[in-house]
This record gives structure tokens, C-alpha cells and sequence, in this order.
């Protein structure tokens, strides 16, 4: 977070202040320290956090200015001569606080020019990645392609006619219970944990009822919602690859 400061003749952040005080444009007598440390705890209040040695660097840099100005404000006693000797060491202390700022400011501008140069970049948006997510699509047309490749795998069989007195006509006749789709997964899955991968034309085998394929069709479409499996189909009325 960042430390703004908005004191009498100065509204900036601590940094400008810092360099304003460095480079000799604006003396110490000039900063108000009250204002000074009411910025600081506002900043301490905002950020919720800060160390020790942080708290303990800035009232030792606070004190020390408002040393330099009670200095300035107070008359000196007659006859005694300012020591300039005190007042090269305070000058000192605060130009060694400042010395310690420094590589932090140089990483800050080192830091924002990277933020320039990777603005002028292209990244793909974030909002395009996440899990992956699948299309069913529907149903009915996944179903109809399905049954057509079981009449095409049977075709030739001696149960062409059995097979064509099954066709599909829309609406299965009677709905399949939920346990008899558990069943047929738990299978599905012994299956592919003994031998890794499946073509659908191996699970459903020969001869195949029209019941047990609205089953087996619920059990992988359910299971491929659930991310058990990967269903792959290379080409249309292909057959139909399953994996794990």
C-alpha cells in the first residue's frame, strides 16, 4: 500500500518527500511533523499491519526533525554559538535513512517499467481457463447415431429381422431403474480398471437388447458427467472409444 502525504506546501507520496528532502528543494523546517505522523497512522489504520522496525525507523526520522525545528524556532542563548558540529550529524542520520530508502525506490520504478512493458504484451484471458467442461449435446440425436451403429455392426446376422423389430421409435418403453444404471457403471468399471480402455461395441456384445443398451447408454453418460470416464468417437457412426 501506499503512503500519501498531504502536508502545508507538499501533496504527494513518501517517496517525492523523501527525494524533495534529498535533493535540498525542501528543508526539514518546513515539514510538519504533526502532520506528518497523523498521515502515518491513518496509513497504519488503512494497511493493518506493519513490523516494528518500521514503526520504530519512521518516529526515529520523526524525532529527528522536529529536533532540526525546534532548533530553527528557539533563540539561541547570547553569546553561545550554534553547534554546527550537532547539526551535521542530524543531517547525516537523515540523509543515512534516506540512503537505506533508496533501493526501494529504484526497485519500485524498476518494478513499474516491467508493468509498462508487459502492458504492451498479449495474454490470453484467465477467464478462459478453468475444469474442463463437456457438451453432451442431445441426447436423442447421441442416441439415434448409437443405435445406428448397433444396426450397422449387426447387419448381415442372422438377428437382422429381431433387430429391426426393435427399432427405435422415439421413447424407450419402460424406463430403466436407478439401481440396474448403478449396476451397469460398477461393471463399466471393472471392465476399464482391468483392461484400461473400451470400444462401446465391447460392452454392449452380441446380441444386444435394446433394453440393455438404454442402460448402458445412462450408465456412461452419467459417468462421463461425473468425470469417470472419456468418451471418443473418431468419425461419424464410428465406434465409440472409452477410457478412464
Amino acid at each position: 500500500m501506499e503512503l500519501d502525504v498531504e502536508l502545508e506546501g507538499f501533496s504527494g507520496p513518501l517517496d517525492l518527500l523523501c527525494h524533495l528532502v534529498e535533493s535540498g528543494e525542501m528543508s526539514a523546517s518546513e515539514i510538519s511533523v504533526s502532520e506528518l505522523i497523523r498521515v502515518y497512522s491513518d496509513f497504519l489504520i488503512r494497511n493493518e499491519r506493519a513490523t516494528i522496525n518500521e514503526m520504530a525507523a519512521f518516529f526515529s526520522l520523526t524525532a529527528r526533525l522536529l529536533l532540526g525545528k525546534l532548533k530553527a524556532i528557539l533563540p539561541s542563548l547570547p553569546g553561545v554559538s550554534q553547534d554546527h558540529e550537532e547539526e551535521i550529524v542530524e543531517t547525516e542520520l537523515i540523509e543515512q535513512t534516506l540512503v537505506r530508502y533508496r533501493p526501494y525506490r529504484a526497485a519500485a520504478a524498476y518494478l513499474a517499467e516491467m508493468m509498462r512493458s508487459r502492458g504492451r504484451c498479449f495474454t490470453r484471458n484467465s477467464s478462459e481457463e478453468g475444469p474442463p467442461w463437456f457438451d453432451m449435446g442431445d441426447l436423442y440425436s447421441l442416441s439415434v447415431l448409437w443405435w445406428e451403429m448397433v444396426r450397422r455392426k449387426r447387419e448381415g446376422t442372422q438377428s437382422l429381422e429381431t433387430d429391426l423389430e426393435e427399432e427405435w421409435d422415439g421413447i424407450p418403453a419402460a424406463t430403466p431403474e436407478e439401481e440396474q444404471v448403478e449396476g451397469r457403471m460398477a461393471e463399466i468399471e471393472m471392465l476399464l480398471s482391468s483392461r484400461g480402455a473400451l470400444l462401446l461395441s465391447e460392452v454392449l456384445g452380441t446380441p444386444c437388447s435394446r433394453h440393455l443398451l438404454v442402460v448402458t447408454l445412462l450408465a456412461l453418460l452419467e459417468m462421463a458427467r461425473l468425470g469417470r470416464v472419456r468418451l471418443h468417437q473418431e468419425e461419424l457412426f464410428g465406434d465409440v472409444r472409452i477410457s478412464g
